[in-house]
């Protein structure tokens, strides 16, 4: 819902009935601000580079990989292709305001990267048969493992801070409505805040701004940027409500496509710690 209110800034009314798109923008801002400002997260959008020391842990697409002592490389059990190594995170050297969140050790998810594997239930968050996603305790025994596969391994240096907000499927969004004739400006309605009043142009209706949209591409933390609907899996063991991870996005930091350009998350139980699920949904 909230897509369709406003405009690209400083984008002009092509119907040519009411404001000019940003005074229109403008006018509502206040109201949107204040039923979204508390819903606001921080997520942490990774920064990595190319190159450098192979032996580095937290690393994205590809490159070593920690395994257990005597350990053989994970293979996907329905095609026999080496799975590869999508995610591999240091959980104690995740940006300060997580420190804890998730527990220790790494996060590690290797993936089967055969687009004509047989198996085509791997959006499914609990099906492990194409996917190993699991946490190294700090005190396994590991050694580092050279990749089978080649690709251009990107090496996390750091964190970018962006403001998140829920998508509009999270029942904790806002109830934002618009009323009126499809070809007019119409009326926005908030009622958790008694607020209501006409848009005054009808071009900030259907164009889509940023400003209090969940963030896509590849994040930890935050709210989760979902492509058909809110689906947060329930724990294995006490049905609690998994929370977002890691979100990984097609063809960003990962060289593989889920579906039609799908979106991934890695979901964890906030009690249950090794309770871990991945899945995704596309267009």
């Amino acid at each position: 819902m909230f897509g369709r209110l406003f405009g690209r800034k400083g984008g002009k009314n092509s119907s040519g009935d009411g404001l000019d798109g940003q005074a229109a923008i403008d006018a509502v801002r206040p109201a949107l601000e204040k039923v979204y400002t508390p819903l606001k997260r921080t997520a942490f959008v990774p920064v990595v580079e190319t190159g450098g020391d192979p032996a580095r842990i937290s690393k994205f697409n590809g490159g070593s990989a920690l395994l257990l002592a005597g350990e053989d490389w994970p293979c996907c059990p329905d095609c026999s292709t080496p799975f590869s190594l999508f995610v591999q995170l240091e959980l104690d050297r995740v940006p300060e305001p997580l420190q804890g969140t998730f527990g220790p050790g790494v996060l590690q998810l290797f993936y089967c990267g055969n687009y004509d594997c047989p198996n085509t239930d791997d959006w499914e968050p609990f099906d492990f048969r194409k996917k190993t996603l699991r946490i190294l305790p700090p005190e396994a025994s590991v050694v580092m493992n050279d990749n089978p596969h080649t690709a251009e391994t990107k090496y996390l240096i750091g964190w970018e801070e962006r403001d998140d907000y829920p998508a509009g499927e999270e029942n904790d969004a806002p109830d934002i409505r618009i009323s009126g004739r499809w070809d007019q400006p119409g009326t926005l309605s908030i009622p958790s805040i008694g607020y209501e009043a006409p848009l005054l142009s009808s071009a900030i209706k259907y164009n889509v701004d940023t400003t209090f949209l969940p963030v896509d591409g590849e994040k930890m933390g935050g709210w989760p940027y979902w492509v058909q609907g809110a689906e947060y899996p329930h724990c294995p063991a006490c049905g609690q409500t998994m929370q977002m991870v890691f979100q990984i996005d097609s063809e960003k930091l990962i060289d593989y496509m889920f579906g039609d350009v799908g979106v991934g998350h890695i979901m964890q139980c906030p009690d249950h710690k090794d309770s871990l699920g991945f899945g995704w949904a596309c267009h």
